[in-house]
């Protein structure tokens, strides 16, 4: 039953005395010290409604950043697989290089008294023969051996034989196999 039934009930017309009992049982209600007001209730129960809907929303957001983070765990450990296969097929493409640049070199290494020793000295020239060469380094080296070996720089180049140690010249072919190696010696 409200304030105004129970004023119509008694027969209380009086706006005045309303009013005024009315604004007493706002500010009785307001003053209560075995409770909260009623507005500063309906005030937590919603803010207690907001952080359930914002807790709701957070752990939605917690298992979709769960799955994301597995979904990022395996593709760091697939591109890290990639990443070790690269780095292996690297070094041994570098590898490779290498030894085909001691190959290739063996060429600068004439005795005096072969004829082209000093054609083959002018051209060593062009080459790195540090003791460490970079894989930069060497792939130029290979690249100005193939452009000189195109233009016939190295065409008469017989590879002698120094210190017991038998070297081919690149217009020779390599042996294919340790058995063909073997006939081959």
């Amino acid at each position: 039953m409200t304030l105004q039934e129970l004023f119509a009930k008694h027969g209380v017309e009086s706006a005045e005395l309303q009013a005024e009992v009315q604004g007493l049982l706002t500010t009785a209600e307001s003053k209560k010290t075995d409770g909260i007001p009623m507005s500063r209730f309906s005030e937590k129960v919603q803010e207690c409604n907001t952080l359930r809907a914002d807790k709701v929303e957070l752990e939605s957001k917690i298992t979709t950043l769960e799955s994301s983070r597995t979904e990022t765990t395996e593709e760091i450990t697939r591109l890290k697989g990639i990443e070790t296969k690269f780095n292996e097929y690297q070094t041994k493409s570098d590898s490779e290089v290498v030894e085909n640049w001691k190959t290739k070199a063996k060429v600068f290494d004439l005795k005096d008294t072969n004829p082209n020793h000093e054609r083959i000295t002018k051209l060593k020239e062009s080459f790195a023969f540090d003791e460490e060469l970079t894989i930069e380094q060497t792939r130029k080296n290979l690249e100005t051996y193939a452009i000189m070996e195109t233009a016939g720089a190295f065409k008469d180049v017989k590879v002698e034989v120094i210190d017991g140690e038998r070297f081919r010249s690149e217009h020779q072919e390599e042996p294919k196999n340790a058995f063909e190696t073997f006939l081959s010696d």
